[in-house]
């Protein structure tokens, strides 16, 4: 039954003059990281403006829910933040997602995404797709993708973005984070639409405000300490700091 989704799919997609707006991309979520949990996710993409809006679906598996855990021994502390974007939008690597912000608030953050993909002389076949692996290092991981030419869209799951074909899997060279290209649709029953607005921040004022977050308001001003941040999420280190080193 998938097999026939996904060549029903491609036909639409070979034939030129079909007036479809919007498809959507259902894709398996396995995350093996200290709080283990699989989720689905949906990438719609419209094709009249090249965009896709990404969403990662709740489940009722267990999932690690503060942004902070604080570890503190003599003068270091060490902070581990994890995090879940709620929508992500993606029109060639402008990138706008949704975010919790403090303890109560949501924001909309801005981000510009550029993945330098390595293409390989190498393929293998996912669902009865021809599909093709590259690579490419981004904020701390190493990404290894493998994408389908026959179906024209240079999107996939999360940020991913770029490659010449649907991505149908990406995951880190270590196999934390892992994205699986599961069916093919037209129409969901859930809608899938453009978050609401909130107040709109950059990526950089996100990523101070969390390591700060619960962790320098409860220190003694007269106290001085060592922070240590770790991240527990697929971005391990972002451009600005990269720059510093």
């Amino acid at each position: 039954m998938k097999k026939k989704i996904l060549l029903l799919i491609l036909l639409l997609f070979s034939i030129s003059g079909i007036a479809q707006k919007d498809f959507y991309f259902i894709y398996k979520n396995v995350y093996k990281t200290d709080y283990p949990l699989e989720r689905q996710s949906i990438v719609k993409y419209n094709e009249k403006d090249n965009l896709v809006v990404y969403k990662e679906l709740m489940s009722s598996t267990k999932h690690k829910t503060e942004l902070n855990q604080v570890i503190q021994e003599d003068n270091n502390i060490t902070v581990r933040s994890n995090y879940i974007d709620l929508y992500v939008i993606n029109n060639l690597g402008k990138i706008n997602f949704t975010k919790k912000y403090g303890f109560n608030s949501i924001v909309n953050v801005t981000d510009s995404v550029f993945f330098k993909w390595q293409l390989i002389n190498e393929k293998k076949d996912i669902n009865g797709f021809e599909c093709f692996k590259a690579l490419a290092n981004f904020r701390g991981r190493t990404w290894e993708a493998w994408y389908c030419p026959k179906i024209a869209v240079n999107y996939g799951p999360w940020k991913f973005w770029g490659l010449p074909g649907l991505i149908f899997e990406v995951y880190d060279t270590n196999k934390i984070y892992n994205f699986y290209l599961t069916k093919i649709e037209k129409e969901l029953d859930i809608d899938i639409e453009y978050p609401n607005q909130y107040k709109l921040i950059t990526l950089k004022e996100l990523v101070l405000n969390e390591q700060q977050e619960g962790v320098l308001e409860n220190l003694d001003r007269n106290v001085k300490v060592e922070i240590n941040f770790v991240r527990k999420s697929p971005e391990l280190i972002y451009e600005w700091e990269e720059q510093k080193k």
